[in-house]
């Protein structure tokens, strides 16, 4: 009785350490810039979530888009590069279904890493970030053909803006599945903020969310995929329960890396042959 209660401990200290060096290893780095659309801004308040432990690693694909749509908007010379067509998205989707891929949402994929909530067999999860009209125009029309769910990252500022979202579409989405998450209030580099700056782009961002939509963000998409060790404290201060980035491109989501899950863009011009290398690895961890 005495050996089992003395593994237990050593086995809890050495996960708690493991999760420590993780937070402490972690420096997100840039991806390509993405372009931020000239947009309105609401905001309001919400209740922060406490985050439970994480117990279990998991093995999802998290795909990340931007815009898809027949031409690029109007944001800058990045958007050509996060612009995927609808012929493409819609092949992409149906490649999905035709290999039995199950689309869920990055909170389901939360709950089944911490509470222990079944996935459906080859789980993939869909997600967009900045929240382009063209998400509910092209995008939203082709995920509900197809049966699917996906995570949308909005910019809670812009909601309402050219080119950007309105908070009756967000309603619609939602009302239909889909999930809406936070990509913060203005899209600045997280790193370069203050104590009070962050606090505002991440709590503003779920209010705003709480306010127009009936609940707060659980969950943050890091603007550019940067973050490191103060943002992370920030997010979890702020009451988030994990984040995705770009900084390490692949699938395995384990214990440490609730607040580093990793994402695969999704780029125009990809064969169906690279859509399913992409959702085949690779499967190294995500913090190194």
């Amino acid at each position: 009785m005495h050996g089992t209660r003395t593994a237990t401990v050593i086995a809890l200290a050495l996960g708690a350490a493991g999760l420590l060096a993780g937070v402490l290893l972690l420096d997100g780095g840039a991806s390509a810039a993405v372009p931020r659309p000239p947009c309105a801004q609401p905001d309001r308040a919400a209740p922060a979530a406490m985050a439970p432990l994480v117990v279990a690693p998991l093995n999802v694909p998290i795909l990340m888009y931007h815009y898809v749509d027949h031409t690029p908007p109007d944001t800058g010379p990045a958007a050509a590069g996060l612009t995927v067509s609808p012929r493409e998205f819609g092949a992409q989707l149906d490649y999905l279904a035709a290999e039995g891929y199950h689309p869920v949402t990055i909170a389901q994929v939360y709950a089944a890493m911490t509470g222990g909530a079944r996935l459906p067999s080859r789980p993939v999860a869909i997600t967009f970030d900045d929240g382009g009209s063209d998400n509910h125009g092209v995008a939203f029309p082709i995920l509900r053909e197809h049966g699917f769910t996906a995570t949308f990252f909005v910019i809670t500022g812009y909601v309402g803006g050219r080119a950007c979202m309105t908070w009756d579409q967000l309603r619609e989405m939602q009302a239909a599945g889909m999930d809406i998450e936070s990509h913060t209030v203005s899209h600045p580099d997280l790193r370069t903020l203050g104590a009070a700056g962050l606090a505002a782009e991440l709590g503003r961002s779920r209010e705003a969310l709480a306010t127009e939509l009936g609940a707060g963000a659980r969950f943050l998409s890091y603007p550019q995929g940067r973050f490191d060790k103060t943002v992370i404290a920030a997010a979890r201060a702020a009451g988030y329960l994990g984040a995705v980035t770009t900084r390490h491109p692949g699938r395995l989501l384990s214990p440490i890396s609730t607040f580093v899950w990793q994402r695969t863009r999704v780029s125009p011009g990809l064969s169906l042959s690279g859509f399913a290398r992409i959702l085949d690895g690779p499967r190294q961890g995500s913090v190194r």
